[in-house]
Parts: C-alpha cells; structure tokens; sequence
C-alpha cells in the first residue's frame, strides 16, 4: 500500500489542493490496492474502473469549485475506498498472526 492511501482525510485533502497529488493518481493507488488485497480478503464484488477514473477526472474540470465540493465530486468515494483497505488490512494483520 502506498503512502498515499495512509493518509488522513484532512492530509489527502491537502495534497490535492497544493496539487502534490491528483485524483486520478489517488484513483489509481486505491484501485491497486483494493485489487491487491481482493485475493486474500475477498471484500469486493466489482471493481468499476472506468467510473472511478471518469470520477477522479471530474475534479480536473470542476478546479474553480471549492475543495469540498472537488472532493465530494471526485475523490469523496475513493477515501472511503482506501479507508476500508486499511481498515481491512489492520484487521487482517491482527486476526492472522
């Protein structure tokens, strides 16, 4: 799992408004990583990856709103991605030692 996806809210949020990072490579980790960890823990049903990019993308064409609203169009869905990855990884990591 990268850096990236053990970020707070508040610290993604931040890197994407000084544009160290966008939504689409946000997209990109977090796809990655819920497709890595989808063997061992079987916690998906579907992966939609083209709905994914087309919403990291939104936040490309809608950079005059406020961050918020960017956020909620565009990468609202991938934090919670990566927050239940490593939700998952942290239960994973304590249940099978």
């Amino acid at each position: 799992m990268s850096d990236l996806l053990k970020l707070s809210l508040d610290e993604v949020s931040a890197k994407l408004k000084g544009k160290e990072v966008s939504a689409t490579e946000l997209a990109q980790e977090a796809l990655a990583a819920c497709q890595a960890a989808q063997p061992a823990l079987n916690a998906f049903t579907a992966f939609d990856e083209e709905k994914t990019m087309a919403m990291a993308k939104l936040r490309k064409k809608f950079e005059v709103w406020t961050l918020g609203q960017a956020l909620h169009a565009s990468t609202h869905y991938l934090v919670v991605v990566s927050t239940l990855i490593g939700t998952l990884l942290q239960l994973m990591s304590t249940t099978c030692h």
